[in-house]
């Protein structure tokens, strides 16, 4: 038995001895041998897991004492297909090794590593694609889901009293030469250099970091301290004390605490100082307006953690400064006091380019209380050029339950001049607003007052309805201070129910808005991105309530309409009065072209109401000194024109881009002196060509007919036009005359011509004008009132009993003007009153608007007026229609204007019937007679 066991020990001995040999062996070889040989396979396990060829061009060298150690060589690893360059990283050096026996504990040491000669290139493409993400086999593909997380394992060491180790330690590293470059699409490319990183441990046991290099243009410069494995478990604490400097940027960090896990003990600082911010953002390639000196200082204290922690924060940015403090209880912000004051508003508006006009300081004092499970409150007051503003807010659980706003201004009109808004306000300005949330409601209240107007503003929304109630006025004070008179004194009063369906669709209910007796009702849906459909109704007892400019009568309609980006509709519209209406609809498409249709009837439309009134009296008349000649004594430019005719281009590009048909019918149409009936118009405009037809019958039974025929080829217009009006009242020139007495009126008006200006269209213009007019009186005093100064000369001049009588009896007049290749011929004028005859006779060249027009009074025997009365019985007409002149008296002399010419009777007579008869008899019929055949036209 002894013999058996004592052969056993042997041969345990001898296979020890083995495995010790093959392990000597085996780490002889790993110390002293060549792994050259393995590259291949080691750049095939690293490429398969990357997806990138990774290549080791080096020598190769493992180390195991005193300490294992890996030294490789010239490695590089491969940039994406799509790269500028082949390779994303290359290494000439580097070098690692670790405490063996740290490999068998929880916190693994790396004794030294160095590395140097690295090129690193980051960069992505124009698909946002970047160079660095890479993958082999366990890339996650393309819809794929993300792995789980391995579960955390329980991390040995000390208990959560005591300090927390770090999972690695690096007893020494020391890099140098390290470029990285950063490119992107659009972007300037961007280098970042370590000339050196260096941690190196002191005989405390701490490292000494020492860093140089350069980030894009800007040095670096950093140095400090760190607390390694070993200090602290001598020091018992983890610390951090770092300086550097970054360009003209100077950073300071310094932070201890005993436990890593909360923060025990914690005391730490922050400082960082810049010099001129300015200079420092514009090496840094950035485009700001912020200047001036940057100081922040950052404290944060934690006695124990079941302390508070106490953060402060001060700083300073040319004129503005920060200071606030806050305190954390078990993570959680309990208190906070932030206080934000600017020197001189002017200096930052002026930095920031604001369209504005501040001045002075300003100050913003912010204040947070909250504990758990209560209430926590938020307090704002700022204070900047006359304006003060004090907030109020509740808040439960992060969200606001009640909120108070109190604003007030010294002086608005001031306020408003800083921001460049012109409004008449003058005077201090209070506004106090509350928000409360109960549940899902929210409510919210607003009340102001300035210059004497109020605003009240009540709305409850819950989910997705709201409910509004506003007021405004009064509104005579409104229209005082923006300089409309007549306002009424009642408030503006609306209430609405809104519905919001989607997120740009909102329903209205009920909307109802009153000034006094004045309403407007309205139910729809808003659309603010598709197609809108709102229902308006409206009613007033009496206009002139509401403005005391607009009639004494009754208002009221209902209108359907539809709009949207692409079209308008109002269908039906039916609006009444007085006793006056109107019916119908219209259409508007927004395209290519706006395409309009409309078609409107009324049995009645008086508008007379509206009209009344708006005269300009003789007191409010605008007067001008003229010229012997009739001109303004100062013209403007266009008066100074040298043809009444323009010669700019027809913009008809307007009249191209619209497209329409037109229906008008009215029964009965009223407006001033004017009156109507069974008015038709039917209007078309398509292709840029307008067709339009209208006829209508006048109170005297007269009758109205015009076509107008209007077609446009790009810049160029052709018109074909004819009217006729027969036996129509002139009732505008006859004030203080009864209807029977007023003079029938006819005009007959055809005209062809083209061009492309109105200087062009009239100089070939062919067509012809006659005028008649039947017995009657006319008001002279009110003709005179719609003529100009030179006409006012010209018939004071013809009729020397102009100024001693208001009403005159006229016979019959009569004028005949025909026009060829634009010269207008008048062969044919008379004028027969009670007293004298009117004769005349002339041409008008359109083309060069030359005037050449005569005229010859003589008295009619029996009425005792004699030859000797008429101290200018020929008069003439020279000069332009721009620059008319009149002239010659019966000794051939300038009367006023215009050029001499010489004497010798009129040559222009009407078909020399002046020649051959004396004013003594009556030559209405006669004249009338010859002119009948063109007294009217079928349409």
């Amino acid at each position: 038995m002894e013999v058996t066991l004592k052969k056993f020990f042997k041969f345990l001995l001898l296979a020890g001895l083995v495995i010790c040999s093959l392990v000597l062996a085996l780490l002889a070889y790993l110390h002293f041998g060549n792994l050259d040989p393995f590259r291949g396979k080691i750049e095939s396990l690293v490429s398969e897991a990357t997806g990138r060829k990774l290549s080791i061009d080096g020598h190769i060298d493992i180390n195991l004492f005193p300490d294992p150690e890996v030294i490789v060589n010239n490695v590089s690893l491969a940039n994406a297909e799509w790269g500028s360059e082949p390779a994303m990283i290359k290494v000439g050096h580097a070098d690692a090794s670790i405490n063996f026996m740290s490999i068998f504990s929880d916190l693994f040491i790396v004794r030294q590593v160095n590395v140097n000669d690295v090129s690193v290139l980051l960069e992505q493409n124009e698909q946002a694609v970047s160079n660095w993400v890479m993958g082999g086999k366990d890339v996650i593909k393309e819809g794929e889901a993300l792995p789980d997380p391995p579960e955390n394992d329980t991390q040995s060491g000390k208990t959560s009293d005591n300090i927390v180790q770090l999972p690695l330690m690096v007893d020494m590293a020391v890099l140098s030469g390290i470029v990285v470059k950063v490119r992107s699409p659009e972007q300037p490319e961007k280098t970042y250099t370590i000339e050196e990183l260096s941690l190196k441990p002191d005989e405390t046991g701490n490292l000494l970091l020492t860093t140089r290099g350069d980030l894009d243009g800007l040095p670096l410069a950093l140095d400090g301290q760190i607390s390694t494995g070993e200090s602290v478990k001598l020091h018992e604490a983890v610390s951090l004390d770092l300086a550097g400097n970054l360009g003209d940027v100077q950073l300071k960090v310094q932070v201890a605490t005993s436990r890593l896990s909360a923060l025990a003990d914690l005391n730490g600082q922050i400082n960082v100082t810049v010099d001129d911010i300015q200079q420092a953002l514009k090496k840094a390639k950035i485009e700001s307006p912020v200047e001036g000196t940057l100081i922040a200082d950052i404290t944060a204290e934690q006695k124990s953690a079941d302390s508070d922690l106490a953060v402060r924060v001060n700083g300073k940015l040319g004129t503005i400064a920060v200071d606030g403090d806050a305190i954390f209880i078990k993570k959680s912000l309990s208190k906070a006091n932030v206080k934000l004051s600017v020197e001189d508003l002017e200096k930052i508006v002026a930095l920031l380019d604001l369209d504005m006009a501040f001045s002075g300081p300003l100050t913003a004092n912010l204040a947070l209380t909250q504990e758990p499970d209560k209430s926590s409150e938020l307090k704002m007051d700022v204070k900047a050029d006359g304006i003060s503003a004090a907030i109020l807010a509740t808040l439960l659980d992060g969200s606001l339950t009640e909120a108070k706003i109190n604003l007030d201004v010294t002086d608005i009109n001031k306020t408003l001049k800083l921001v460049k808004v012109e409004i008449p306000l003058n005077g201090p300005l209070t506004a106090s607003t509350t928000i409360s949330k109960d549940g899902e409601t929210y409510k919210a209240k607003l009340d102001a007052k300035v210059d004497g107007l109020t605003a009240g503003v009540n709305a409850t929304r819950t989910g997705n309805h709201t409910d509004l109630i506003t007021s405004f006025g009064p509104l005579d004070r409104a229209g005082e201070i923006f300089e409309v008179e007549g306002v009424t004194a009642n408030m503006l009063k609306l209430q609405v129910s809104l519905d919001q369906l989607e997120e740009k669709d909102i329903e209205v209910k009920d909307l109802q808005m009153e000034i006094g007796e004045n309403r407007l009702k309205a139910n729809g849906r808003l659309n603010l991105a598709g197609e809108s459909a709102i229902k308006v109704s409206f009613s007033s007892t009496d206009l002139s309530t509401l403005l005391d400019t607009l009639p004494v009568t009754d208002l009221s309609g209902d209108i359907s309409a539809e709009y949207s980006a692409e079209k308008v509709v109002l269908s039906p519209l039916a609006i009444t009065f007085g006793k006056s209406d109107l019916y119908g609809d219209f259409t508007m498409l927004v395209g290519e072209k706006r395409d309009i249709k409309a078609t409107l009837t009324s049995k009645v439309l008086d508008l007379r109401p509206f009209s009344s009134g708006t005269s300009t009296s003789s007191e409010d008349a605008e007067v001008t000194e003229t010229t012997e000649a009739g001109k303004p004594a100062v013209e403007t430019d266009e008066e100074k024109s040298r043809y009444l005719f323009k010669e700019e281009p027809l913009k008809l590009d307007q009249l191209q881009a619209i497209e329409a048909d037109i229906k008008l019918s009215v029964g009965h149409f009223y407006s001033g002196q004017i009156e109507f009936k069974d008015w038709i118009l039917d209007g078309s405009l398509h292709d840029g060509n307008v067709k339009a037809k209208t006829k209508l019958t006048s109170a005297s039974k007269g009758h109205a007919a015009i076509r107008l025929d209007l077609q446009t080829r790009e810049n160029t217009a052709t018109i074909d036009t004819l009217m006729s009006l027969n036996g129509f009242g002139l009732y505008m020139l006859s004030k203080g005359i009864s209807k029977d007495e007023v003079p029938a009126t006819s005009v007959t008006l055809e005209l062809k011509t083209t061009g492309k200006s109105p200087r062009e269209l009239a100089s070939v213009a062919n067509g012809r004008i006659l005028l008649t007019q039947g017995p009657g009186k006319i008001n002279s005093s009110v003709a005179s009132m719609f003529t100009n100064d030179i006409i006012a000369q010209l018939l004071s001049a013809l009729n020397p009993f102009d100024d001693d009588e208001e009403i005159s009896q006229y016979d019959c007049t009569v004028l005949s003007i025909n026009i060829v290749d634009g010269q207008a011929d008048i062969d044919g004028l008379l004028t027969q009153s009670e007293k004298l005859m009117i004769v005349g006779g002339g041409h008008i060249d359109l083309k060069t608007e030359e005037l050449k027009i005569e005229f010859n009074t003589k008295p009619r025997s029996g009425v005792g007026v004699s030859a000797g009365m008429f101290v200018t019985p020929f008069i003439k007409v020279t000069g332009t229609l721009a620059e008319p002149g009149i002239g010659l008296d019966k000794k051939g002399s300038l009367l006023t204007g215009g050029a001499a010419v010489a004497t010798g009777g009129l040559s222009l007579l009407y078909k020399g019937i002046f020649d051959r008869v004396t004013a003594e008899g009556d030559h209405c019929e006669e004249t009338l007679g010859e002119v009948d055949e063109h007294a009217n036209y079928t349409f």
